[in-house]
């Protein structure tokens, strides 16, 4: 009587206690939900609008900081920030003219400002240097740059070489996740549906970041962060520097790729889309099969049934040996797995997609608040069934020509599942100090049915009755979180220095419980058949998880200057901390047979 047996092999790394982002993204979306809603109640009370723009240097196009921006007549004002930006809150409704002054430039009067309520007034302006006293200068307001104006400006301006793509290229595209969307740079390709490599180098070459912080990976054996984690409604934009600078960390070779969030608006915007698409390969295909899993796989996480069992967990598994004993205990270990060893008939249904933000820009003891909580989930299925699998052996040097081992048809379909959320809040204490929030949280849930039939030629005699069977079934589930404090300062009494500093604490979890590898074999002899597996490819059960942290803590700092030319110049020098640990543990459960 043929007996089973079942060998384990585990390979784990230190355990690390890492922390848990769960509770704090819920916490600190419901602290912002009812911050909104306070703040709104206070707003309806009072309608009124906003004026808000961008103050520049006429000559070079550089922000202006800390230029005094009145509304003639009133007792109401700003100055402009770190970027040149200001924002009046509160104006009733009505025409104003704006007065712009700053010290060593030409004041601006700018006449005919309609406000609206509940609507935010643009008013842009350039300043001219003024050397002696002259009169009043009278412009108009500008039309708002449009993202792709300012990505191909920065471009112009940086001094490595870049590219980039933002969020209106984006939309235009049709790209689901961050991976798809970096198809579209120039120089950039994707590799696996999730890794980027710039310039052909691999990924081990490729630094992929978050709002400049180092994106942990979620590999085993790559080193590089899978970036179709991240949404696209998420994403502002996404930069790809292909050059070397002074100012990159030391770690920089081929090149660097940095996602940029979403930003908050000016005033309160609410947006909700939905959307779904038909497959005519998969959707609602009879054709279709899959991986029989938990209730949470629509949530893209198991729930648990394909963990190990409790009593092979919590258990050394004995050596084999002919002892009537042992061998019934690891009898009992095996039948504590699940038997489903082959995929099931499914139906995939349509696929789907849903996005909801909302965010506002409110007063805060007098100071600017702004805010952005975003939320958006996918399903997405896939699929083939007319897939074809051969392959053809010389069997010995005397032959003139190869013959067929392998005939085979090809059945997959993937079911995957992404949804995450952005919490992300800005506040100005000053016009020169801001400091900014901002936390990420992304589930990715994969899963997998393959399935290979057709004929083997055991015997290598040409003989194609001979019947081959292999399924696979995995489970990859992933998680991306990110919780990242900065802060941009303006010292005018210190050289005029602005400094930006940035500490992030990221980590991304990989776990894929229960993948199954089954292979069988029946030889066909006349009336006669034999089943059986293969030796070498016993059936296979494999658990693995992956837990990856980075600590990361940036400054930089910047001074202007002239140059002997008489043209501006700037000096730049920082530093960079990160601290990188990770926990990797990989089990596997192997079926044997003895007779």
């Amino acid at each position: 009587m043929n007996q089973r047996n079942t060998n384990s092999y585990c390979a784990k790394a230190q355990n690390l206690k890492l922390i848990s982002f769960s509770n704090l993204f819920f916490a600190s979306f419901l602290i912002l939900s009812l911050l909104f809603a306070f703040t709104n109640n206070l707003e309806a009370q009072s309608v009124k609008g906003k004026i808000s723009g961008k103050l520049v240097d006429a000559e070079t196009g550089a922000p202006l900081i800390g230029a005094n921006v009145v509304i003639q007549g009133t007792n109401m004002g700003a100055a402009s920030d770190l970027e040149g930006n200001y924002l009046i809150l509160g104006v009733p409704p009505g025409n104003y003219a704006l007065l712009v002054m700053m010290m060593g430039y030409a004041k601006v009067t700018i006449n005919d400002i309609v406000v609206t309520a509940g609507e935010v007034t643009k008013i842009n302006a350039s300043l001219k240097t003024e050397v002696i006293e002259a009169e009043e200068v009278v412009v108009t307001a500008k039309a708002i740059r449009n993202t792709e104006a300012v990505l191909l400006k920065d471009r112009q301006k940086a001094i490595a070489v870049s590219d980039a793509i933002s969020a209106e290229a984006i939309s235009r595209s049709g790209s689901g996740n961050a991976a798809e969307a970096m198809k579209q740079v120039t120089g950039a390709s994707i590799v696996d549906g999730k890794y980027v490599f710039v310039r052909g180098l691999g990924d081990r070459y490729t630094s992929t970041q978050l709002n400049g912080a180092e994106i942990p990976s979620s590999d085993p054996y790559k080193r590089a962060g899978s970036i179709d984690l991240i949404p696209t409604n998420l994403v502002d934009n996404i930069i790809a520097v292909k050059t070397f600078t002074p100012d990159k960390q030391g770690n920089f070779s081929g090149g660097t790729v940095d996602i940029r969030t979403k930003d908050f608006p000016e005033q309160l915007d609410l947006k909700f889309s939905a959307g779904t698409s038909y497959n005519t390969q998969t959707t609602f295909s009879d054709n279709a099969i899959g991986y029989a899993g938990g209730n949470l796989d629509w949530l893209g996480m198991d729930d648990g049934k394909r963990d190990i069992p409790e009593v092979v967990e919590s258990s050394e598994i004995p050596t084999p040996k002919f002892d009537t004993a042992v061998l019934d205990q690891i009898i009992d270990y095996s039948r504590a797995f699940n038997p489903q060893m082959a995929p099931v008939n499914m139906k995939p249904a349509l696929n789907q997609s849903y996005s909801f933000s909302i965010g506002n820009q409110i007063n805060l003891f007098n100071r600017p608040l702004g805010f952005l909580g975003s939320v958006s989930y996918s399903r997405n299925y896939s699929s083939y069934s007319d897939g074809q699998y051969n392959a053809w052996s010389l069997g010995s040097s005397q032959q003139e020509q190869m013959h067929k081992v392998f005939r085979m048809n090809d059945t997959k379909t993937v079911d995957e599942v992404l949804w995450g959320g952005l919490l992300k809040a800005s506040y100005k204490l000053t016009p020169a100090h801001i400091l900014g929030f901002n936390f990420i949280y992304n589930i990715n849930g994969e899963s997998n049915a393959r399935q290979l039939e057709g004929n083997y030629d055991y015997d290598k005699l040409d003989d194609v009755d001979d019947l081959y069977h292999s399924s696979v079934l995995s489970y990859n589930q992933r998680r991306l979180t990110s919780a990242q404090l900065s802060g941009d300062h303006y010292f005018n009494n210190l050289l005029q220095a602005k400094v930006a500093w940035n500490a992030a604490l990221s980590r991304t979890e990989q776990d894929e419980p229960d993948i199954r590898y089954f292979t069988s074999y029946t030889v066909i002899d006349g009336e006669n058949r034999g089943t059986g597996v293969f030796t070498n490819l016993p059936p296979t059960r494999l658990y693995r998880k992956l837990n990856e942290q980075n600590k990361d803590l940036s400054l930089d700092i910047s001074i202007p200057f002239k140059q002997w030319s008489g043209k501006q110049g700037t000096i730049k020098f920082g530093g960079f901390y990160g601290e990188k640990s990770r926990d990797f543990t990989e089990r596997s459960f192997l079926y044997s047979y003895y007779g």
